[in-house]
């Protein structure tokens, strides 16, 4: 059985104000990533993170990742900093189809229904974003499957559980979703 996490970062597991997209962005641009320890340690909200694990662990998902960092990190340095910032169960079970395919005119809605589209053979997923980036998502066909994390709370205990009741429904074939 295949289940799969749509994943952002923002807001969902990176809620630092000081630590975020942007300091990563600079730590691989000057090649200094090994220079900012303190960056690694405080970039995915430890609960968060330990939340995302349990479901990790309930669940045995691949992960898809829809965050915007996929626009300035490439697969490699994405798996780096998972794993620099304690999220390495992300980075060992990414999809082989890692991604979706965000840009300047393509709505996180539309990049996960192409994602799924391609991927019929999905049989149980849940989207972790939060209300801005996942905007489009809201009372979309694929509402029923997100969890929105709230800005600077992430993924907490409440979006755990909901989270936990996406997965634990029946199954229903891909054609009946979309």
């Amino acid at each position: 059985m295949t289940t799969i996490i749509f994943l952002d970062f923002d807001d969902v597991l990176a809620i630092h104000r000081r630590y975020n997209s942007f300091q990563v962005k600079l730590a691989f641009e000057n090649f200094a990533t090994d220079d900012y320890p303190e960056l690694w340690v405080n970039l995915f909200e430890a609960r968060a993170t330990k939340n995302l694990l349990a479901l990790h662990d309930e669940f045995s998902p691949l992960y898809v990742i829809t965050s915007s960092w996929t626009g300035f990190l490439s697969n490699e340095q994405v798996i780096e900093a998972l794993n620099r910032a304690g999220a390495y169960f992300v980075a060992t079970n990414l999809h082989c189809d890692w991604q979706v395919e965000l840009g300047d005119k393509v709505t996180r809605l539309d990049a996960v229904r192409v994602w799924l589209e391609t991927h019929s053979n999905t049989e149980r997923f849940v989207i972790l974003d939060d209300p801005l980036s996942g905007a489009s998502l809201q009372y979309s066909e694929l509402d029923p499957w997100c969890v929105f994390c709230e800005p600077w709370r992430g993924f907490d205990a409440q979006r755990l559980k909901l989270a936990q009741e996406i997965l634990r429904k029946p199954l229903q074939p891909m054609s009946r979703i979309l």
